[in-house]
């Protein structure tokens, strides 16, 4: 007999490894519960000599694989159990969690069997087993896993040769995705041919056909207004040649460009704030964008004139950029915030809030351009390049401009041989004539504050929008509201349109056009 120590009372029973549904060896750490033998019996009784336990076939409660406890052998006696009965035979320790096998596999989630005891020992030829058992189950998962990767990737390349995954179309801003690749040689080819061909473009990153029918939809609802202003300007001034001259003014180096664009953004407080870039690439006079994370205004070189230099700063400073920095403290300064307040989309307002600014102060405020963009998309929808081209004549004698009109309101297709057009360049006189339609209903503080919203919601949000001085601002121009509402009728009465025609075009703010 070999003297066993008593085991303290605040460490109860050890529970053993055991084995999982699955047959996954597991190994529980020590409980802190009392005995039952202490609790039920006198603490006085003696102890029972203590023998290796069998591992149980309990399949709930078991704990994950390969975890080690503390001071436990192999067969999850703790060391004292081990001291207490002597194996006989040589001692071997089992490849449980340590190391892998020879397949490459690790041992712990190996399915074992159940030991089986003589009451005090385990023999070494139970041992044997065991390890013989752990090298064929790992081969045998390691063939089913195998086995199940062959069979998954043949799945796959079936249903890659029946469906090929279709490539993901880059998703590209609307006004880069219509802009031909080949525009330069397709024009030298028409210049070349004297307008009798139609050219053929090219396109990086195409839109797709369900965005160019969106665009594709022109309106002949104010063409007679279009060609009232055109030829309100053609009895003034002869032709639109003389009518540039007299308008425009003298040609600006960029040099002094860049001044007079330092000296507006000093007006209105902007210093640091927004970016001029010259380019010759553009196909319109100037747009704002993002460039590098910058709020840039992009200006074609080719149209710099004394002029219209005030007007382009009014229109892509003094009222995109500023309606779009006070939108950022909106409740709907993003998609999420336009939806939950169901907000109409910004345009018509804004291009036609910006086009009065672009004529606003001028001696002359014609809407000539915003006029003739109009007219131009509604005959493009009617005509083919060529064609278009030719119908302009009536009104732009110099090549290269009409050019550049039949080649906005065209952009977007391959075969400008069909009849088509882009209609975004509608919006400009739409939203002028809509604003000039209810210049006495709309509060244009609380419009240019509110950010880039439709001047029909500026009342429905009044009470949610954030309005106070110094947050939002309004610009300089627009300040002085008797004045400024002046300007807007002196607009109206150079272009020769009444109220009446006004409102038969637009009899209520819900018959605008969205």
């Amino acid at each position: 007999m070999i003297a066993v120590e008593p085991i303290r009372s605040e460490i109860g029973s050890v529970k053993t490894h055991q084995l999982s549904r699955r047959g996954k060896l597991s190994r529980n750490k020590l409980h802190r519960t009392r005995p039952r033998s202490i609790t039920r019996k006198n603490s006085n009784s003696s102890l029972q000599q203590l023998r290796p336990v069998p591992p149980t076939t309990s399949r709930a409660g078991t704990a994950k694989a390969g975890r080690r406890t503390s001071g436990t052998d192999v067969t999850g006696t703790s060391q004292h159990h081990a001291a207490a009965t002597p194996m006989q035979g040589p001692s071997k320790s089992l490849p449980l969690t340590q190391g892998k096998s020879k397949t490459g596999q690790s041992n712990k989630n190996i399915k074992l069997p159940r030991l089986k005891s003589n009451g005090s020992t385990v023999d070494s030829q139970a041992q044997v087993k065991i390890s013989k058992y752990l090298h064929e189950a790992s081969t045998e998962t390691t063939r089913r896993r195998t086995e199940k990767g062959r069979q998954s990737e043949r799945v796959d390349s079936a249903e890659d040769v029946d469906k090929p995954k279709p490539k993901k179309s880059k998703s590209v801003y609307i006004l880069e995705a219509i802009k031909p690749n080949n525009v330069l040689s397709e024009k030298e080819k028409f210049m070349r041919l004297r307008g009798r061909y139609n050219p053929q473009f090219e396109y990086d990153h195409p839109a797709s056909e369900k965005v160019m029918k969106s665009y594709s939809l022109a309106s002949h609802k104010l063409a007679p207004q279009a060609l009232k202003i055109m030829e309100v300007a053609l009895d003034r001034y002869g032709s639109y040649e003389a009518f540039e001259e007299a308008i425009a003014g003298k040609r600006l180096t960029h040099t002094e460009f860049c001044w007079l664009f330092k000296d507006f953004v000093s007006a209105e407080g902007l210093e640091n704030q927004v970016h001029l870039n010259l380019t010759p690439d553009l196909l319109s006079r100037a747009v704002m964008t993002r460039l590098r994370s910058r709020p840039t205004m992009n200006v074609n070189s080719k149209v710099l004139r004394e002029g219209w230099a005030r007007g382009l700063l009014q229109h892509e400073i003094g009222t995109h950029y500023i309606r779009s920095a006070n939108n950022r403290y909106q409740p709907w300064h993003n998609n999420r915030g336009r939806k939950r307040h169901a907000l109409l989309p910004m345009n018509p307002t804004e291009e036609g809030l910006a086009s009065l600014h672009s004529v606003l102060g001028r001696d002359d405020p014609c809407l000539w351009r915003s006029a003739m963009l109009y007219y131009t998309v509604y005959q493009a929808s009617l005509l083919s390049f060529a064609d278009l081209f030719e119908h302009l004549g009536r009104f732009i004698k110099n090549p290269e401009v009409r050019w550049d009109y039949c080649m906005r309101a065209k952009r977007g297709q391959g075969d400008t041989s069909k009849p088509g057009c882009f209609n975004k360049d509608q919006v400009y006189l739409s939203g002028a004539l809509q604003v000039l339609r209810f210049r006495h209903e709309i509060d244009f503080h609380a419009l240019v504050k509110m950010g880039r919203v439709a001047f029909q919601d500026v009342e429905r949000l009044r009470r949610e929008a954030v309005m106070a001085d110094g947050v939002v601002a309004i610009p300089s121009f627009m300040v002085d509201l008797e004045s400024y509402l002046q300007q807007l009728n002196e607009i109206r009465l150079k272009n020769r349109i009444t109220d009446k025609e006004l409102a038969e075009a637009f009899p209520t703010m819900e018959s605008c056009e969205r």
